[in-house]
């Protein structure tokens, strides 16, 4: 016989916790300071401020009130007024969608802590450009040289050892320049920049080309092959999620069965 008593929290705070564990996330913490940089900075706090006090805190109240209150589920809660059933379906499909993309984040956070656990007293893969089979010509782990600490000698020939060859000499031709001298700094910026190299540092090809492989993809007519180890770390998270919706809620803090 399987066990039909409902379980309840043992306390406050351990519901409280749950409640913060489902609300806060990468959106919080990592989404919102971008929304709000691209956003005009500490003017786009006052809307932000206003829909979280008319619109969020009522929704977040009004979905855990009438959760406790019922203890019923997103579909059932609705029981006493059909008509809005509806909107519990939508809350479903909202979560299956969200989920699908939501939880490559989690796949991709325990692929990358896995890796820096495996390399503990090491150099991380993507700290560096030599010996790796995803890294180009273009790789470079130094940061961008910093030209006002510099001499004009120093800098000019920073800037010009940065440059495509083939492009200076062109260039050089096209706009009849007869010499280059190691004093002419701010000529190179500005006649020559298009000739300056893109480089793109470890971190970036290693996420696109070795966890991504997206160059081997030309777009949606061919995606190109599926990452077996990300499929592997995929699964694996998968598998978490349903252990923990078929443990419930015994999985995340103290609970006591109602009388």
């Amino acid at each position: 016989m399987f066990d039909t008593h409902r379980l309840q929290w043992i306390g406050k705070l351990e519901y409280l916790f749950a409640v913060m564990g489902y609300t806060i996330g990468v959106g919080n913490l990592w989404r919102f300071p971008y929304k709000c940089y691209i956003h005009g900075g500490g003017a786009f706090l006052l809307p932000y401020f206003l829909t979280i006090i008319l619109c969020t805190f009522p929704m977040l109240f009004m979905e855990t009130l009438l959760g406790q209150f019922s203890s019923e589920g997103p579909i059932t809660v609705w029981k006493f007024c059909p008509l809005f059933k509806g909107v519990g379906w939508g809350i479903i499909f909202n979560v299956f969608v969200v989920n699908i993309y939501y939880i490559m984040f989690v796949a991709y956070s325990l692929y990358y802590m896995l890796v820096a656990f495996v390399n503990i007293g090491d150099q991380l893969p993507w700290e560096h450009c030599e010996g790796n089979s995803w890294s180009t010509a273009k790789c470079n782990a130094d940061p961008y040289p910093d030209f006002t600490s510099m001499t004009l000698n120093s800098k000019t020939q920073i800037l010009r050892s940065m440059m495509d060859r083939l492009c200076l000499e062109r260039t050089q031709t096209e706009k009849n320049i007869s010499t280059i001298s190691s004093t002419d700094f701010e000529l190179l910026r500005t006649e020559f920049a298009a000739c300056e190299k893109i480089y793109t540092s470890p971190e970036d090809e290693y996420w696109n080309r070795f966890v991504l492989g997206v160059h081997g993809s030309d777009g949606f007519n061919n995606m190109g092959t599926v990452v077996a180890r990300n499929a592997v770390i995929l699964f694996v998270v998968w598998l978490i999620v349903f252990y923990c919706c078929v443990r419930g809620i015994r999985s995340i803090v103290k609970l006591s069965k109602s009388k």
